[in-house]
């Protein structure tokens, strides 16, 4: 009896999760209709990254598990989003007080889409291709400012607060492991 309420309860729990992870990511002109439970991808084992509806109708997905920049890249890609582009001061504050309140999130460097364009020869976000402005929104990328080694180069959101208390942001090589990454659908990544 008791095993066949906990095969019962396993099976709800995997058709609940199976229906969330394939409900569309939807947009509207005021936000976002639906931001699933988990975005799934069919890259490796871990395949469900949990996802949140911010007070921006943006939803992102915060990997629990590391990846180097392609490898997240691709993995949003998989669940019709892309790694965050950070366009305002604002939304770099409210992911951040985000990270800061989940315990499973606090204390991680994330990959964003911030990668060093040889050919523009400019940083700038590859969800969008809009350059990196280091003004109010990267003011403490000193390390990102630097010129010389930043081919094959990608941004990081740094949350460690011993490196950096109030948050900030890095470059590292994009074949690098040992970060997690944030994926983010936009209304442009809606259509």
């Amino acid at each position: 009896m008791a095993a066949s309420i906990f095969t019962s309860t396993i099976i709800t729990f995997m058709v609940f999760n199976i229906i969330i992870s394939m409900t569309p990511v939807t947009g509207s002109p005021t936000g976002y209709v639906v931001c699933p439970q988990y975005l799934t991808h069919s890259y490796g084992a871990n395949t469900l990254i949990p996802c949140w509806l911010l007070d921006n109708g943006h939803c992102y997905c915060f990997s629990l598990y590391t990846e180097c920049w392609s490898n997240a890249n691709y993995m949003c890609a998989q669940g019709g989003m892309s790694l965050v582009a950070f366009e305002t001061g604002d939304e770099d504050n409210m992911i951040k007080r985000h990270l800061i309140n989940i315990p499973e999130l606090k204390g991680y460097a994330y990959w964003t889409s911030g990668k060093y364009n040889e050919s523009a020869t400019e940083w700038q976000w590859f969800s969008n291709k809009k350059p990196l402005v280091f003004g109010d929104l990267l003011s403490n990328t000193e390390q990102v400012k630097d010129k010389e080694d930043v081919l094959n180069k990608c941004l990081l959101s740094n949350y460690i607060e011993e490196d950096y208390l109030s948050g900030g942001f890095a470059s590292r090589y994009c074949a690098s492991f040992g970060y997690r990454f944030t994926c983010e659908a936009t209304l442009m990544s809606q259509s």
